[in-house]
């Protein structure tokens, strides 16, 4: 038996709870704890035997991990090469599910939602991560500079921004062409998981490196992410694609500070 939690942000506890399965499938029982707001969304996720509340004393395990431990044991133990395939792996028979998911019944109730508030293909927008970060500076973008976007034809931009950087939003010229959400979403059911179910009704999300880039990528939502010249660790220094996300484009800021190349290319892909 053993017990795992997050070790820091709530993007990694999305990326890295995929951990769970590959110790399931070595014969372990596995219990995740996190914080209840969490525990909705992780209740998908696969290969977790108990959920277990952070302000709870769990039972008697034997052994226990932060993910990023686990994941650093099970790379020592595997090697690389056969860990690649262990990583990467969803334990779904299609990548568009993605590995995690809530249920029909929400993700068809924000899909009436969309359909009576938007017309084109919808592409949901996130620019600004937690401006406490240490790199938040490199890594988050100005709405201002997705304008471009809001041109392209036949698209429907969605506002994905809560929290931090959403008030952005009350100074924006173009913000008549985002759609902006109710304010309950992701307020009843747990952190998360109203924006999981509007994901799902996402032609497309284009984001910065936040935890919705990989919310998006764990749903199997097609996700274009803009990175700064100097990467976190995880997107490595080179490439369009990532084995963490099958869904995912990776887009490189070529020049420290400089997004109009990355804009340029988004609106390409678009």
């Amino acid at each position: 038996t053993i017990l795992i939690y997050p070790e820091q942000g709530l993007g990694d506890a999305i990326q890295f709870v995929r951990v769970a399965s590959a110790l399931k499938r070595r014969g372990a029982s596995v219990r995740l704890q996190c914080s209840a707001r969490m525990l909705p969304l992780f209740t998908s996720a696969p290969g977790i035997d108990q959920l277990v509340l952070d302000t709870a004393i769990p039972s008697a395990i034997d052994y226990h991990a932060s993910m990023i431990d686990a994941l650093d044991v099970l790379y020592h133990e595997t090697g690389q090469i056969e860990w690649g395939t262990e990583l990467f792996r969803c334990d779904t028979a299609n990548v568009a599910t993605g590995y995690l998911t809530v249920s029909d019944a929400l993700i068809a109730y924000w899909k009436r939602w969309l359909d009576q508030n938007t017309t084109g293909k919808r592409v949901g927008i996130n620019w600004q991560g937690n401006p406490d970060h240490h790199a938040d500076l490199y890594r988050s973008v100005p709405l201002e500079l997705l304008r471009p976007l809001s041109t392209i034809r036949g698209i429907e931009l969605v506002n994905l921004q809560f929290g931090y950087g959403s008030e952005q939003l009350d100074r924006c010229d173009f913000i008549d062409r985002i759609v902006r959400l109710p304010d309950h979403v992701d307020t009843d059911g747990g952190a998360f998981t109203d924006t999981t179910a509007i994901l799902r009704n996402l032609e497309c999300v284009v984001t910065s490196d936040t935890a919705i880039a990989h919310l998006a990528g764990a749903v199997g939502t097609p996700v274009i992410m803009m990175l700064g010249r100097v990467p976190d660790w995880r997107w490595l220094l080179e490439g369009t694609t990532t084995p963490w996300y099958p869904t995912m484009t990776l887009v490189r800021q070529q020049t420290l500070g400089c997004w109009d190349d990355v804009i340029a290319n988004v609106c390409e892909l678009l």
